[in-house]
């Protein structure tokens, strides 16, 4: 790439005086500076060309990456390698994350200790089941135990002295509204000792049912039901 240069300076061939042999303008002098033409046409550079060009100073990476994040994106059509660094097989394609692939996998950690909190269980709601806090109870030998509707269950042993009618024995809660039902059955020792008991005549209340044993003193064993 090169500029014309001159080789011969014709201008001061006319100062020259006639006769002077450096005044002749030799056709080999033409041709050399055809030459030259030559050379400098075919090697110049096209420097309006140029000023549309970039730098390479300003060709860093820096300023690809900036020229590319303001056409990236959706629809850009860029196919990146790594997103985060992490291969494309490192996600969940959204056409694969469905409803049944999301079941097929809370499936394989549900259960018991998952902590998994749903809103139904088969369709209904957590108020339409009886939770263990919804029982009231006593659990010991003379206790009871309350169901959700208020129905009660209680039960206990009792001595009674023999020979006694109506022996008044105590609930160990009163019950609500009423007594609705006893049983009682006296411990025997042996398999011939009568069993001359039963419920008394007396009606239960809310706090104590009556027990009569007509035979020899001991422990009964009872329930009442009521409400």
């Amino acid at each position: 790439m090169s500029n014309y240069t001159k080789t011969t300076n014709f201008a001061t061939k006319d100062t020259l005086p006639s006769g002077n042999a450096a005044k002749i303008v030799k056709g080999t002098e033409i041709n050399t500076e055809f030459d030259n033409i030559a050379t400098a046409v075919a090697t110049k550079a096209d420097t309006s060309a140029l000023t549309s060009k970039l730098d390479t100073s300003a060709y860093t990476a820096a300023d690809v990456l900036t020229k590319v994040k303001t056409v990236d994106g959706a629809g850009s059509g860029l196919d990146a390698d790594l997103l985060d660094g992490v291969q494309a097989s490192g996600f969940v394609l959204a056409s694969a994350y469905t409803a049944a692939d999301v079941l097929t996998k809370i499936k394989t950690v549900d259960g018991a200790g998952s902590g998994l909190d749903a809103d139904t269980l088969d369709g209904l709601q957590a108020s339409a089941f009886t939770k263990d806090s919804d029982y009231t109870t006593s659990l010991s030998a003379n206790g009871h135990v309350t169901l959700p509707n208020g129905l009660m269950v209680q039960w206990g042993r009792a001595y009674i002295s023999g020979n006694t009618a109506n022996a008044s024995v105590s609930l160990p809660t009163n019950f609500t509204t009423a007594c609705f039902a006893v049983v009682a059955s006296k411990e025997l020792s042996s398999t011939g000792e009568g069993d001359n008991s039963g419920i008394g005549t007396t009606a239960p209340t809310t706090s104590t049912i009556r027990i009569t044993n007509g035979s020899s003193a001991g422990h009964f064993r009872w329930i009442a039901i009521g409400h």
